[in-house]
């Protein structure tokens, strides 16, 4: 374990970010080893390469096997300019652009930024790097670190508090890891207490055995999809009279995906990748469709109207 993140690293690290691919280009062996330390003990896969044609080898085979890296980090300042041999490969190279680039710079050098930013380029870091910089680069650039929400929302909020002040009970279905992790960062940033599952099975499961007062439901799984499993739980609740919310999540933002979800069941849609903002203004106008909540209501609230017995009658249509 690292000795110092200038204080104490933050807790649970290999949660954070397990299992994300992340490709360092360092030609200073002990810049890596530094690096390579804080960024493995967060959860981060690390692969190393010492040179623009490592580096380019490594990102060949990565293609060759649909295993593309999250995340870029590299030194701005490789022997013979290559950091710019290693940009352009990126730019003529599209699906290279589901990586983000960092790039690190020591602060004595000035370099033209202009080139980074045709190739996407999201952060800069000064070397020597310090690790509390480098989580913070890396929470930004995956949109990780929710942004004081007094600047996204009249009225001046307290920043992190969601618009209406609550903080849920939210189970989140999806079966990609880093994206499921990505967003439990952000609910629990907010105060939310946050249950993950990887399919609709084992959604159903975990509804079983909890109260949960919200669903986070990606639409596309494997063994039971997200519309599969909002119809089995309508069911349910059609001998119950019950209604917890489900927010539908989805990679493929088009016109007409909102009233599809709507028509399976779901209250509301939500593309991704998700952003803080849009998710939780999403929470704060599904949930405010709720009656207020009973003093004694330690459960999810039952709610059930004319248009959950519409959604409900569509469903059944669809079955």
């Amino acid at each position: 374990m690292p000795e110092k993140e200038d204080q104490q690293p933050s807790l649970r690290p290999k949660m954070l970010f397990a299992e994300l691919p992340l490709l360092l280009i360092e030609d200073n062996a002990s810049i890596r080893g530094f690096i390579r330390e804080w960024a493995m003990f967060w959860g981060l896969k690390v692969k190393e390469a010492e040179s623009a044609d490592e580096a380019m080898v490594i990102l060949d085979d990565a293609q060759e096997r649909r295993k593309h890296f999250q995340i870029i980090l590299m030194d701005a300042n490789l022997p013979g300019h290559d950091s710019f041999l290693i940009l352009d490969y990126v730019k003529d190279n599209p699906d290279l652009g589901k990586s983000v680039i960092m790039m690190m710079n020591s602060s004595g050098n000035r370099i033209d930024a202009t080139p980074w930013l045709k190739v996407g380029i999201s952060t800069h870091l000064g070397k020597p790097v310090k690790p509390s910089e480098l989580k913070k680069g890396i929470l930004n650039v995956l949109g990780m670190a929710p942004k004081p929400l007094e600047q996204a929302e009249a009225g001046g909020r307290n920043s992190g508090a969601m618009p209406n002040r609550r903080a849920y009970r939210i189970l989140i279905a999806e079966d990609n890891l880093v994206n499921q992790r990505v967003a439990i960062y952000m609910l629990e940033k907010q105060g939310h207490q946050v249950t993950g599952a990887m399919n609709g099975e084992e959604a159903l499961s975990a509804m079983e055995k909890e109260n949960f007062e919200l669903v986070l439901m990606d639409v596309q799984m494997p063994k039971m999809d997200g519309f599969q499993a909002t119809r089995l739980i309508r069911a349910k609740e059609r001998e119950t009279s019950g209604h917890i919310p489900i927010i539908a999540m989805t990679a493929h933002a088009m016109k007409g995906d909102r009233e599809r979800c709507l028509e399976m069941g779901m209250d509301d849609y939500i593309a991704k990748p998700l952003n803080v903002k849009q998710l939780s203004e999403t929470i704060a106008r599904v949930m405010s469709l709720l009656p207020p909540a009973k003093e004694d209501a330690g459960r999810a609230r039952p709610v059930y109207n004319r248009d959950m017995e519409r959604l409900h009658m569509l469903a059944r249509k669809d079955r």
